[in-house]
């Protein structure tokens, strides 16, 4: 897959595209367009952090690394990391110290080394972007340990003659901090698949708890944000039953939001469908069991339902059912699936026509 980012687009206007390849045989186009629709007003720039690479760490300090995802106007951001012993979220004040990187383009990747800091510690660091459209901070945090001092303890020498002896040492610690990296889905992980759409609560900002969003980010570099709501939906800064992480309310049938992008206009839904995909979510019912609990993650227009319909739970349904819920379909024939409002971890593995002419799917539910 290749990608190219552009510039100096104009805001709310619908763009038609096609690419072509070339090689000594001649020229090959695209046989449909394809299409994407900017954002009518501008966004704040999107920017990842990534952990550091070990390989850069010293007694007192290490290089930070991230990317700047996508950023709306003419000015490139500038880009400045913040770093600390204690993760300070999407706050830029409460950091041990900040560093500033400087202009950075969208789609390119940014580094800067920080020193001065203490000796066998772990640190968090974050990276904030700012332009004319506005500012934001990275999602996630990245972590990385400064190297600490060895500890050696003596003992008495032995074997002492006149010229001689054997000086006896143990070395007790080797220094530094355990250091162990948590497991994130973010651009640059998957380094030969696209990154379609990633969407999380932690990136909405400037929100206070239960306060109106008129705008999820969406944080996978290709600026596909979810921008359109009959009734905005409400960000729950703080949810008690996951782990105090935000997350965003969809509190009435009409609160709903979706992206401009169209992953079944012609040539992106023969991608999608060719490559094949993956599909990863977090979600649950909060509404009674006669209430308006339906679909919670689905196409806007088709028949795409992703993992709740109905008041049932791991249920999918692609233009054709593939999973109908249950908590065993083999028994029950999805004629008697449960109701819950637990937290479900749910994915969904799709092969390409590429591997398959006859593509088959796999859904899993990781859980309550």
């Amino acid at each position: 897959a290749h990608n190219i980012s552009l510039t100096s687009l104009t805001m709310g206007a619908t763009y038609h595209f096609r690419v072509a390849a070339q090689n000594a045989g001649g020229i090959g186009w695209t046989t449909i367009a394809g299409t994407f629709t900017t954002s009518s007003s501008p966004q704040p720039p999107v920017l990842t952090v990534y952990d550091a690479n070990p390989s850069t760490f010293t007694s007192t300090g290490a290089t930070l690394i991230g990317k700047l995802n996508s950023f709306d106007g003419s000015d490139a951001p500038t880009v400045t990391v913040y770093y600390g012993l204690i993760d300070q979220n999407q706050s830029d004040s409460g950091w041990d110290g900040s560093a500033t990187v400087g202009t950075v383009q969208a789609g390119a990747d940014f580094s800067k080394a920080v020193s001065g800091l203490q000796q066998g510690k772990r640190y968090y660091y974050r990276a904030k972007a700012a332009n004319a459209a506005g500012s934001s901070i990275s999602a996630t945090s990245g972590i990385f340990a400064t190297l600490g001092a060895p500890t050696v303890e003596t003992a008495v020498a032995a074997d002492v003659t006149p010229t001689s002896a054997t000086i006896n040492a143990k070395l007790v610690e080797v220094g530094g901090v355990t250091l162990t990296y948590p497991g994130k889905i973010q651009p640059g992980l998957f380094s030969t698949n696209e990154l379609g759409i990633h969407f999380d609560a932690s990136a909405i900002q400037g929100i206070a708890n239960n306060g109106n969003i008129n705008s999820w980010p969406d944080i996978s570099g290709n600026g596909r944000h979810m921008s359109n709501s009959p009734t905005d939906p409400k960000l729950i800064t703080a949810e008690p039953t996951v782990n105090n992480q935000p997350v965003v309310n969809f509190h009435s049938q009409s609160a709903r939001m979706w992206t401009s992008y169209n992953f079944r206009d012609g040539s992106e839904v023969t991608k999608w469908r060719n490559e094949g995909y993956t599909a990863i979510a977090v979600a649950r019912y909060t509404g009674a069991r006669n209430g308006e609990s339906e679909r919670l993650i689905s196409s806007n227009g088709g028949n795409y339902i992703f993992g709740f319909y109905g008041q049932k739970t791991n249920t999918h349904h692609f233009d054709g059912w593939m999973d109908r819920g249950g908590s065993d379909p083999s028994i029950d024939g999805g004629s008697s699936e449960g109701y819950d409002t637990d937290w479900h971890l749910m994915s969904v593995v799709h092969e390409g026509k590429y591997d398959n002419l006859d593509p088959r799917a796999w859904t899993y539910d990781l859980g309550k």
